[in-house]
């Protein structure tokens, strides 16, 4: 590649010119020569380079510096560079101020009607780059050359892209509908199985379950299985975990209790392996944290919880505590009370918002069913009460 651009400038400045180089040559297409050891020498083959240089490359950049606009050797490239201008109106001398310096007077005196821009100035820059690619005769034809090959690049990434997006959409289209279709497959299956009573069954020390004309509804291959309740039964599987299938056999819930308890009003008691209890309803997420030193299964929307002080209170399905913890003892709710024992080893009733509907003055206490309950005075008789306290006869 013919030279194109002559680069001037001092030797203090030579790993900054060297960038400055490279961007230029990057930009135009054009090459530029400057002496890389910026030896500032009288020799003759080094002086005959140098005019050389000068003479055959039709733009001539001269980097201003503080130390340029004083270096002698630099100065007589200038010179030089200046005189043939005159002769060749072909030939351009350019002044790039590398540092934001003034001209110093001299300097000024010799120079101040070239053409001069601050290469620091973005706008100035990218007109003498525009201006050298024009008189090198590289603007349009390089300016569309650019164009043309960042609009192909651009056409072949989105056309890359697109068709990665299409792939990718076909691919979550096919999972989609497979997924859809494996649903529906449950579904209908479980629909046939839903008021289906199936059998727990036992072959070779694992459970599974039948239908009623004794065909094998779910292979015989857990540990432990109970009788479903509210669609799903708790299944052991052989790390002695406990989780829930439905009546197609599919796990609803993975195996990673230490032991589980049956749904009951949507929510199941579980217990983690630091033996505390909690609730998760069925789609198996947690609605209450593994807190508690024991707790009842729901009912009439509440549960019976205990903590590590051994005193019993009630929380509702959100895990929010309703009736705070102050009972010795406590069980399920039943016919809108619940049994309670308070700190002198008494029993009484209260209600869904912890008022007190029965005293604390039994010796022991049976849940209300139809608005009666069975309870037992200090020596040991036994009554029935209604569920205002009222004694209606012996039990």
């Amino acid at each position: 590649m013919a030279r194109e651009i002559f680069i001037s400038y001092s030797r203090w400045n030579l790993e900054q010119v060297k960038a400055i180089k490279t961007e230029i040559e990057q930009a135009t297409g054009a090459e530029c020569w400057m002496d890389l050891n910026a030896i500032e020498s009288g020799a003759a083959q080094f002086t005959q380079d140098i005019v050389d240089g000068i003479n055959t490359c039709p733009v001539f950049l001269f980097m201003l510096s503080k130390e340029s606009q004083v270096s002698e050797f630099a100065l007589r490239e200038m010179n030089f560079a200046m005189i043939k201008t005159k002769k060749d109106r072909q030939k351009h001398v350019v002044i790039v101020n590398i540092d934001g310096c003034e001209m110093c007077d001299e300097f000024l005196f010799m120079y101040s009607l070239t053409d001069t821009i601050a290469w620091g100035n973005l706008p100035q820059k990218e007109k003498l780059l525009r201006d050298v690619r024009r008189w090198l005769g590289k603007g349009e034809d390089e300016a569309k050359r650019k164009a043309e090959a960042e609009e192909k690049r651009r056409t072949e990434e989105e056309g890359k892209r697109k068709a990665e997006e299409e792939s990718k959409h076909k691919a979550e289209e096919e999972a989609n509908r497979k997924a859809a279709a494996a649903a529906e497959e449950h579904q209908r299956m479980l629909k046939e199985l839903e008021n289906e009573e199936l059998r727990r069954i036992k072959k070779g020390g694992k459970y599974g379950f039948s239908d009623k004309s004794g065909k094998v509804v779910i292979p015989c291959q857990w540990e432990y299985a109970e009788s479903f309740r509210e669609g799903l039964t708790r299944v052991k599987d052989a790390s002695e975990k406990y989780g829930y299938i439905d009546k197609t056999g599919k796990v609803m819930i993975p195996c990673r209790w230490k032991y589980a308890w049956s749904f009951y009003e949507g929510l199941a008691r579980v217990k983690n392996d630091k033996e505390k209890y909690g609730f998760i309803n069925k789609m198996g997420k947690v609605v209450s944290p593994c807190q508690w030193e024991w707790a009842n299964d729901f009912s009439e929307g509440l549960a019976k919880v205990k903590d590590a002080h051994g005193k019993c209170g009630f929380i509702d399905k959100t895990g929010k505590m309703v009736i705070p913890r102050q009972w010795e003892e406590a069980e399920s709710f039943s016919d809108g009370l619940a049994s309670v024992k308070n700190a002198n080893g008494k029993y009484g009733f209260i209600d869904k918002t912890g008022k007190i509907m029965i005293p604390c003055q039994w010796k022991y206490v049976w849940s209300f069913y139809e608005g009666l309950a069975e309870v037992e005075d200090a020596k040991g008789k036994r009554w029935k009460i209604d569920k205002m306290g009222k004694v209606v006869g012996k039990a």
